[in-house]
């Protein structure tokens, strides 16, 4: 008998617990107000101050996944869904990704070539529209970030045998590319862009300061 009685008991304070999880700030604030004011002993029982000390745990672990999740999300934040490549050289752009984490900014940029796209064997803009201020790069349009470039030659016999060279960077909003081909004859199917930047703030205030400067 007193053994289904406290397994009555325990059931009953589980349903509680639940009941009691996602409380709000106030009415936490409401239930440590109820113990605070109770003037005699016997009020505040083991249940409504152990109630309110679990409350108090399980809104803090709610609000630590939340922050988790928080960050989760800005390391992952993509930056890069509103760049426009420019449509004569680039038929589609199969990932632009702009990732910011701390002061880390990574790029990552698979792009398909337009077939007899003339963009070799000199410099072109691939894009003119990375979201500086976004990813408070804003300071650096002088700086230059280089990339890593891999390539697919197109599928001729001729591109396939032949080697290319890619110079690619990014400066201001601006992404810059330069492929040399063995000939004219020769192209490419894809080329895929990477860098990562650490973004250096005492570095940024000289440069703004350089500009004040310049422009006295």
């Amino acid at each position: 008998m007193k053994k289904d009685t406290f397994k009555k008991k325990r059931q009953t304070r589980v349903s509680e617990i639940i009941k009691l999880i996602g409380k709000t700030f106030d009415e936490l604030l409401e239930g440590a107000q109820t113990i605070h004011d109770n003037e005699i002993p016997d009020s505040n029982t083991n249940q409504l101050v152990g109630g309110q000390l679990i409350d108090m745990v399980e809104k803090m672990k709610e609000m630590d996944e939340k922050f988790e999740d928080l960050k989760a999300y800005l390391k992952t934040k993509n930056l890069g869904n509103n760049l426009t490549f420019n449509a004569a050289y680039i038929g589609e752009s199969l990932v632009k990704r702009i990732r910011r984490s701390g002061n880390n900014v990574s790029f990552e940029f698979i792009l398909n070539i337009i077939p007899g796209a003339d963009m070799y064997n000199k410099q072109v803009v691939l894009c003119a529209n990375i979201p500086v201020t976004d990813i408070d790069l804003e300071d650096l349009e002088n700086e230059i970030i280089p990339f890593n470039a891999n390539y697919i030659p197109a599928a001729d016999e001729i591109s396939r045998t032949s080697s290319f060279s890619i110079t690619a960077y990014s400066q201001g909003s601006n992404i810059y590319c330069m492929i040399i081909n063995d000939t004219s004859e020769t192209q490419l199917a894809q080329i895929v862009l990477t860098a990562n930047h650490i973004i250096d703030h005492q570095e940024n205030e000289f440069n703004t300061e350089i500009k004040k400067e310049e422009n006295a």
